[in-house]
Formats: C-alpha cells, sequence, structure tokens
C-alpha cells in the first residue's frame, strides 16, 4: 500500500531519536544562517474550521489529508521559507521551508526515518546554476501534481483526492532543470523514492518532467515518474506514475486548469492501478474576490491508494475574500461522494457520501531583498 507502520528495534529507535535532535539544530542553523542572508524570506499562517454535516463520530473527514478535522478550531500550517537562489554573483544557492502543524504531520506519516525525524523541514536543498542550467540537491517537494502543500498557492482549501492519494508528497535526491526558452523547459530527477529521505529498498526513482508554453496563455505539463517504491516481498514491484496538466488564462480575470493522474504498481504479485481527472476553475470578479470551483473523478478498484475498492468523486466550490496584500478567508463548500458506503454518521451507520463547510484564514508575509 501507499501507506504503512514500520517497527523498530531499540537501535532504531536511538537512531532516529539522535536524527530527530540533528534535524531539529538544522531547523534552527538554517532559520538563522537563512534569514540574515536570504534573498527571499516568506512567512506563512494557515488555520481553519471545519465542520461535517455527517457529524461523524471520529470527528475525522475520510479521504481528507490536511482539513480531516471535524467542529473544530485547526492550525493546518505555519511555515517559514528562506532562499537564496544562485545567479551570476553567487553561483551557490539554498532554500530551506520549515513548517508545523497537520499538514506537515500528515506528509510525513510513512516517512522510513519516523514521522518526527523530518516533518518540520518540508524542504532544504542547495542549488549552483550554469547558465540555463540548474542542479539541486537536498529533500525537496514533488514535482507531480497541480496543487502543492501550502493554501495560498492553491485555488481551493481542501486538498483535491489527487493530490492527497495518487501521487507523493516529496522526495530526497537530485533535480536537474534545464530552462530552454521561455516557452520550453526540461527536467530530470534521481530520488530515493516517494515520500522517503531514508530509502525503503536499494533501487532508485527517476522522473523526467517537460513544461511547454507554445502561448503566453497554456501552460501545459508532463510529469513521468517511475521506480521500486515498496519493501519486504513487494520490493521488486516498479512503480509507474504519469501525471498530466494543463493550465489556461483565459481572460485576465478567468483560467481553467486540468489534472490527470495515472498509476501502477504490483501489490502481491497482482498488477493495481488508480486514475483520476480534476478539472478547475478560477474566476475573479474584482480584485477582492475569487471564485474557484473544482470536480474530480477518482478511480481505485484494487483499493490500494484508499485502502477500499471505489470510484470516488467531489464537487468544491470555494471563495475569497482579500482582505489586504497579506492576508485573505477562504469559504468552502465540498460534497464528496462513492459507489461504496463508506462514509461515517453520528450514528455510526455508513453512507455513500459526506458534505463539508470550511472557513479558512491565510496570512502571508513576504520580504525580498
Amino acid at each position: 500500500m501507499l501507506s504503512g507502520r514500520f517497527s523498530l528495534s531499540g537501535l532504531q529507535y536511538k537512531k532516529r531519536k539522535a536524527d530527530s535532535m540533528i534535524v531539529r539544530f538544522l531547523v534552527v542553523f538554517l532559520l538563522l544562517a537563512g534569514v540574515g542572508f536570504c534573498q527571499t524570506f516568506v512567512g506563512t499562517l494557515d488555520g481553519y474550521f471545519g465542520y461535517n454535516l455527517n457529524k461523524p463520530q471520529s470527528q475525522r473527514n475520510l479521504y481528507r489529508n490536511f482539513d480531516f478535522k471535524h467542529n473544530q478550531f485547526s492550525l493546518n500550517y505555519a511555515e517559514i521559507s528562506v532562499e537564496q537562489k544562485p545567479g551570476d554573483t553567487m553561483p551557490v544557492g539554498y532554500r530551506a521551508d520549515v513548517g508545523f502543524g497537520d499538514a506537515a504531520t500528515w506528509v510525513h506519516a510513512t516517512e522510513p526515518a519516523g514521522a518526527d525525524v523530518f516533518r518540520y523541514l518540508q524542504q532544504a536543498y542547495v542549488s549552483a546554476s550554469h547558465k540555463k542550467v540548474q542542479v539541486d540537491f537536498g529533500k525537496f517537494v514533488t514535482w507531480n501534481g497541480a496543487e502543492v502543500i501550502e493554501t495560498k498557492d492553491n485555488w481551493n482549501y481542501s486538498r483535491s483526492i489527487l493530490f492527497a492519494w495518487a501521487i507523493p508528497y516529496y522526495h530526497f535526491g537530485v533535480r536537474t532543470t534545464w530552462t530552454a526558452t521561455d516557452k520550453v523547459a526540461l527536467a530530470g530527477f534521481v530520488v530515493n523514492g516517494w515520500n522517503n529521505v531514508e530509502d525503503n529498498n536499494t533501487g532508485k526513482t527517476v522522473g523526467a518532467q517537460a513544461v511547454l508554453k507554445p502561448v503566453s496563455k497554456l501552460t501545459f505539463t508532463q510529469n513521468y515518474t517511475v521506480g521500486k517504491e515498496q519493501s519486504s516481498r513487494n520490493a521488486d514491484a516498479v512503480r509507474h506514475l504519469v501525471d498530466t496538466i494543463a493550465l489556461v488564462d483565459v481572460t485576465p480575470k478567468v483560467s481553467l486548469m486540468a489534472n490527470y493522474d495515472y498509476g501502477m504498481d504490483r501489490f502481491n504479485g497482482n498488477r493495481v492501478r488508480w486514475q483520476g481527472i480534476a478539472v478547475y476553475g478560477r474566476a475573479s470578479p474584482t480584485s477582492k474576490l475569487r471564485i474557484a470551483p473544482r470536480f474530480e473523478w477518482y478511480d481505485d478498484p484494487q483499493g490500494f491508494t484508499l485502502g477500499r475498492a471505489q470510484t470516488l468523486k467531489e464537487g468544491t466550490l470555494t471563495t475569497d475574500i482579500v482582505m489586504n496584500e497579506n492576508m485573505f478567508l477562504r469559504g468552502e463548500y465540498r460534497y464528496d461522494w462513492s459507489d461504496r458506503a463508506v462514509f461515517e454518521r453520528d450514528n455510526r451507520r455508513l453512507l455513500s457520501h459526506q458534505s463539508t463547510l470550511t472557513v479558512g484564514v491565510v496570512f502571508t508575509y513576504t520580504k525580498t531583498r
């Protein structure tokens, strides 16, 4: 499966505790050094109140990743990001994103090195560039998907099913990017695997990306990722992921986007597959108001990613009210439904659907030298 638990020996526990202390020291060092010398500093605070109309007794919204809590105020993510891009005057750069909250915990839940070791360090890499080529080494977020971890950079508050279940969150390894022209950029990746700084097998995962912008209003991104991701008796299984994204700026105030994912692996000797498509729209009638609908279809016939074989769909309507350049409120209604009765209700009777209401507040501060 895409998720799992890891048993620890006494020696492993001591090693992970030491690793955790080292990472925490590294976090403090990066912040102090980065804030003092960085080119760009970004601080983000993101919290929400969510309510599930099913009133589940577990107080959890099923198949959500970050907005999974019902009937309570929650800290989704608080993050500080420091970056120094390599250039002519400084050929070597760096980036470090440090954060905590529910998102950080969820993203690192299956890290083989231990969930507590790296969860505060979303990204940490060094960069070197020469002309049109840049090489990054370290931990960085995935190149797959139409959405990202930070709410401020997405159109909706909740993350899509594709983002939550079809693709990885982060990698550790090498990334090489070649910006051929303002219309073409290519990238190659060699990493340990999906969501692991410490590898869980002896194989490596490779990826390729092509970003094409034939005209100013159209951006097309094609990603492919392949490698061995499982351990123990499934260690020889090879996982494939095809990720396609198209973005169209119809007008300066209206944009459309689509994301398709197809994944394939083996589990207990049997072929497993998952696929889905998400379609987005975003309109900005005024500088203070943004409206973004999303519709999604996701099929997991063997239950490899969701834990149960089913076809899952969702429809989301999101509205942003921009308070000022640093802060906006985001309200959202989302309806999830499945071809199976999987969603919990207050009386523990299972339903085939759930509806949620969410109000989030996002604060961002950016300083550039």
